[in-house]
């Protein structure tokens, strides 16, 4: 396996039957960093439910394999309990990192995909690990109770930041415990250990009674994340390192656990060669077949995402009647209803997985919306083609013409949607340009980088704007006002030009810090459409906008 180019940070926290005000804790810690845990359960927990329902964390196992378990008296007893627990659990780490073959092959046997059975403190360029069960292995970088027990150790963040800044597996590991105690030493917790059963009877005043006041395992944490986070370091959950880096390993991982599709070169063939129909049925069936839960299934450039919704927000002001053609799994418009007030919006999407994803993620979402979004499962095509004239205030098209078959059907679909505005309505087109796509071409060349390729297995139907020809078609034939076109110039010179220069020979990564800074950067200069092939057109109906 390949170096990793960048630290890879992973909050953990092994639950080790803690009392709920202490998960409370740490879950609000984890809350106000913006840093979606990953828990390792040891019992059932009232707050751990309602968390994994809302989509706020992972939720792992964590088996007692030990003499007088009461998870049980075997393996098999053990991994059926903790399943029993939470059986839609992907991943375990033992209390107490116990492991066998056996262990690992009865987790395997029952379909659990990773774990994260190891603690390599402290050791620069973790990766992940093929386990000989098939599994996927996430060593552990830093363990708290791991830290406390060195020969030499220190609560200061600083002199040892140098060491979690270095590229590979930081997947950190602290008990809820320790912080809602703040545990500084052995020593310290041994002499509270007796009085812990009395916290959930107190709440949070037993614990801030017990907490030790100096620098400790909580001091550390709040630390050591408000740093990153100053840096704008993102964390990730193991589901999201799994999916990608599952490639990698000469397994087969579970298509929903990856954003990509693997097809072959002569899939990629196939499709060019089937008629229209038949290729819009090979695009529908490949996106039913992603993860639909996963907020960026239909783009593995998260970044890139981001992006497209930061810039489509800013042209939303006073948009009531919302459409979004092709809406995947909906992720865009709901993030979209986090700051329009009471716009009626509507998703269009036609695969079936996709759509109950996107209901999903509403739901997981539904409390901080200003809007409330609806999902349709339907043909895009059909739909549009059937709206009432002059019916709808705005229409969204994020990556969704690019995927139509011809550019035939591409320009029908613009014209559906001139139809169906309102006079002042607005058509916000985030699609391929042929001319932005061709520049970044050159400027790799130039640093001596390979082509990306028009369309591969791996973006099977990408079918981009000539952006003179589409421009002249919206303004000349159909009458659209180009009010802007916007891009992400910058951001595709760092990310698809520096970035592969500065890690070759190995290959650039969309998770690669520079990537998430090159997208802070793009976010604070003008959107400068150019290089790189996503472009907002900003395309709006002639007249005084009024609905019918």
């Amino acid at each position: 396996m390949n170096e990793i180019n960048a630290p890879v940070f992973v909050l953990t926290s092994d639950i080790d039957w803690a009392p709920e005000a202490c998960i409370r804790d740490i879950h609000q810690i984890a809350l106000e960093n913006g840093v979606q845990p990953v828990y390792f359960a040891t019992h059932k927990s009232a707050i751990l439910s309602r968390i994994h329902q809302e989509g706020q964390a992972e939720i792992g196992v964590h088996p007692n394999f030990m003499p007088g378990s009461s998870h049980g008296q075997s393996v098999d007893e053990v991994v059926a309990h903790v399943l029993g627990l939470y059986p839609r659990a992907t991943a375990f780490r033992s209390h107490g990192f116990i492991d066998s073959t056996q262990i690992s092959r009865e987790f395997a046997r029952t379909g659990m995909l990773y774990d994260s059975n190891l603690c390599l403190y402290m050791q620069d360029g973790l990766v992940p690990l093929l386990h000989n069960s098939g599994m996927v292995r996430f060593p552990v970088f830093w363990e708290d109770d791991v830290h406390f027990l060195q020969d030499e150790f220190s609560w200061e963040v600083d002199p040892t930041l140098h060491r979690f800044l270095a590229p590979g597996l930081k997947i950190l590991n602290f008990h809820p415990i320790h912080v809602a105690l703040n545990t500084p030493s052995e020593s310290f917790y041994a002499s509270v250990k007796g009085r812990i059963h009395d916290v959930d009877a107190v709440g949070a005043a037993g614990i801030e009674e017990l907490r030790f006041r100096g620098k400790g395992t909580r001091t550390f944490l709040v630390e050591l994340l408000g740093r990153l986070r100053s840096m704008s370091i993102r964390f990730y959950t193991l589901a999201d390192v799994h999916a990608m880096f599952s490639r990698r390993f000469d397994t087969k991982p579970k298509k929903e656990s990856s954003r990509l599709d693997n097809l072959t070169a002569s899939d990629h063939m196939r499709y060019w060669n089937l008629s229209q129909a038949e290729r819009q049925e090979m695009v529908r069936e490949m996106y039913n077949e992603r993860n639909p839960s996963d907020p960026y299934t239909t783009s593995r450039d998260y970044n890139q995402r981001e992006l497209e919704i930061f810039a489509i927000k800013q042209l939303m002001a006073g948009r009531r009647k919302i459409v979004d053609l092709g809406c995947g799994n909906g992720y865009t418009l709901i993030s979209l209803a986090r700051e329009l007030h009471g716009a009626e919006m509507i998703g269009i999407d036609f695969a079936e997985k996709l759509i109950e994803g996107a209901n999903t993620l509403l739901e997981q979402n539904r409390a901080p919306l200003q809007s409330s979004p609806r999902f349709v499962c339907a043909d895009a095509i059909q739909f549009v083609a059937e709206l009432p004239t002059a019916s709808v205030d705005c229409v969204l098209t994020e990556r969704f013409l690019l995927n139509l078959p011809s550019p035939a059907s591409q320009r029908h679909v613009i014209a559906e949607i001139h139809r169906a505005l309102i006079p002042g309505g607005r058509l916000i087109m985030c699609e391929g340009s042929m001319d932005g796509f061709n520049e970044l071409n050159k400027l790799r060349a130039a640093f001596g980088l390979d082509v990306i390729l028009e369309n591969s297995a791996d973006n099977l139907s990408s079918l981009r704007f000539d952006d003179g020809a589409i421009e002249q078609y919206v303004t000349k034939e159909l009458g659209f006002i180009l009010v802007a076109k916007h891009g992400f110039s910058l951001f595709f010179s760092i990310t698809r030009v520096l970035h592969p220069v500065l890690v070759v020979p190995q290959q650039p990564t969309f998770n690669a810090r520079i990537n998430d800074l090159a997208r802070k950067l793009q976010e604070k200069v003008p959107l400068t459409a150019g290089i790189g092939s996503n472009v907002l057109w900003v395309l709006d109906k002639p007249g005084q906008e009024s609905f019918p």
